[in-house]
């Protein structure tokens, strides 16, 4: 990056000049210093690794239906995913609801629903970010879909025939990694401070240090936005995070601000034990009123139902449902 000249310099040597930068740039996975597992274990994060993680499923139960050896059979029906994050835990069960409802007519030598998915977690409880209640929803429910967790568990090592964790040693085929993530090298980019993660520290409206007209959002910022605390890497987060940049230069405003000094994501309340949805927001899910009929100004408050939000404008007073596309999630 030119700062001087307020451009973009590619790897062609090509120069994109910007009145206003957003970096988006994402992240990869991080390995902790064991980069060899990354051909072993592949992690998603880009639709890529999704279509490269779903032929391996695939060919997972292709090549247990022509083992001959029982043993063998069973590492191939064996799926380890390290990491009980949102990625990890939507993989876990993606996987059991494959094997036990999506394939009971595909094979003759083997039963699918026979298939063991293991979830590893370094920590003591899955979705460790997100509040305990759903922490215990997920975990009740991943394991409802024959889902082995293992908590306070580290993985030490990884091959092509399986796993060791804490010692213990899982015979698979198939591993998943979900367990870290590293944002892509902005900071350098920009000579300035980041976390462990790699992340880039911004000021409080996703500005970069001593950039005041350079964003930062998604996975590749640290903001402390979140009651004082890092914002979640999750998707809501991110695209939050793109609208309030969005909305800081309305065309026409000659680069003026928007009214909010600081970039505040919504945030989930704990429901109460026991408690099924809808759960309350605590702030709105800042989609604008639709038309016709609306004023524009964004929601200021809603309630989330799992299916769509229920969103309330200040032009209104009145619940007006959103569809889920635009919704917290």
């Amino acid at each position: 990056m030119d700062r001087e000249t307020q451009a973009v310099v590619l790897a062609d040597a090509q120069r994109l000049s910007y009145d206003y930068l957003v970096l988006a740039t994402g992240a990869r996975h991080a390995y902790f210093g064991r980069e060899e597992w990354e051909g072993l274990a592949p992690g998603l994060k880009q639709i890529d690794d999704a279509t490269r993680i779903r032929r391996r499923l695939l060919v997972a139960f292709e090549e247990a239906e022509n083992a001959a050896d029982p043993r063998v059979q069973q590492q191939w029906l064996t799926f380890v995913i390290v990491g009980g994050g949102p990625t990890g835990v939507e993989l876990a069960g993606a996987i059991a609801e494959l094997a036990r409802h999506g394939m009971e007519r595909e094979f003759r030598n083997i039963d699918p629903a026979a298939a063991r998915v293991v979830l590893v977690q370094s920590g003591p409880r899955i979705l460790p970010t997100f509040p305990e209640p759903l922490s215990v929803f997920a975990e009740q429910t991943l394991k409802k879909l024959g889902v082995e967790i293992f908590t306070n568990n580290r993985v030490q090592d990884v091959d092509d025939t399986g796993v060791i964790v804490s010692g213990r040693r899982l015979e698979a085929h198939t591993v998943f990694w979900a367990a870290g993530v590293m944002a892509s090298p902005v900071a350098q980019w920009l000579d300035a401070e980041a976390d462990s993660a790699g992340r880039l520290k911004v000021a409080p409206d996703l500005t970069a240090p001593g950039f005041p007209n350079v964003y930062a959002i998604g996975d590749t910022a640290l903001s402390q936005g979140w009651n004082g605390e890092a914002v979640p890497g999750l998707a809501p987060a991110a695209k939050q995070g793109g609208a309030y940049v969005a909305g800081i230069s309305e065309p026409g405003s000659k680069g003026a601000r928007s009214q909010d000094p600081s970039f505040t994501p919504i945030s989930v309340a704990s429901p109460p034990s026991g408690a099924r949805p809808p759960w309350p927001i605590s702030a709105g899910c800042g989609s604008r009123a639709p038309w016709p009929g609306g004023c524009g100004e964004r929601c200021i408050s809603c309630s989330w139902s799992g299916r769509e939000a229920d969103c309330r404008w200040p032009c209104s007073g009145s619940g007006l449902t959103s569809p889920s596309s635009g919704a917290p999630g």
